[in-house]
Formats: structure tokens, C-alpha cells, sequence
């Protein structure tokens, strides 16, 4: 039985659904839910000022999804917990899950295909590779 839950939440579809499913489980099992969303800073050499607009613009997209998410959840009788975290997204979902002593994370598959999957992998595919607890992927 899965107790404690991580939802990871972008700006995707199937992050929504992802939602959906997490909240539907938890509803029926009472599974402690923790949605996070990662704002993934630039790897080239930016400037200060750079980095800190990306983040702030990523802090207020991901402010208002989380919300969403919690409202939606809070309808459904669900608690739920989030946090908004900096870093490469697929790193820092599974560093998180692993430090929290998660069971299971639950995320959307990104819509990444074809020759950019294959040269720089998605994110949903670097987390079940080595995520070390189970890992459902919601398409």
C-alpha cells in the first residue's frame, strides 16, 4: 500500500491528468499527498538578473497551478501539501522523493518525442529509470 505520495506537476495535459489520478487515489486510500513543481533554471551561462526572471516567472506559474491543484483536491476531501523547487526537473523529483521517504510519485508523461527524447531523454523517462521508489506515469 502506497502512503505517501509525490505529485509531480508541470504546465502539461497530462500533468492535469496526473492530478486527477493522484487525488482519485487518494481519495479512496487516504494517501498523504505532496505536489511539487520544479522551475528549471537555465544551464547556460546566464546573468544574475536572467536567472532570477526565470525563476520568479516560474514561481508565479507554478504558484497558480498548485493552487488549482489544492482547490481541486480540497473538493474531493483530499489534503494536499506543495512545494516549488529550482533545479533540473527529473534530478530534483527524484532527490526530493528519495529525502522525503516517498512510495510512489505520480507524474504526466511530457510530451517530449522522437529524436529530442531519444538525444536528451523526458522527464518522465529519467525518473522511472532511476527513481528509487515505484513511479506511475499518467499519459
Amino acid at each position: 500500500m502506497f502512503r505517501r505520495v509525490l505529485l509531480a506537476v508541470d504546465a502539461s495535459r497530462n500533468a492535469e491528468k496526473a492530478c486527477d489520478e493522484a487525488i482519485a487515489l487518494a481519495s479512496m486510500t487516504g494517501m498523504e499527498i505532496t505536489a511539487i513543481s520544479v522551475v528549471d533554471l537555465p544551464d547556460y551561462a546566464a546573468t544574475v538578473g536572467e536567472v532570477e526572471e526565470v525563476k520568479q516567472e516560474g514561481y508565479r506559474l507554478y504558484s497558480k497551478i498548485l493552487n488549482n491543484v489544492v482547490k481541486n483536491a480540497e473538493r474531493q476531501g483530499v489534503s494536499m501539501t506543495t512545494k516549488i523547487l529550482n533545479g533540473h526537473p527529473a534530478e530534483t523529483i527524484i532527490k526530493y522523493a528519495e529525502q522525503g521517504g516517498y512510495d510512489l510519485i505520480i507524474m504526466g508523461h511530457q510530451g517530449v518525442s522522437g529524436i529530442k527524447e531519444f538525444l536528451m531523454g523526458s522527464v518522465s523517462a529519467k525518473v522511472l529509470q532511476h527513481a528509487k521508489c515505484s513511479v506511475l506515469v499518467v499519459k
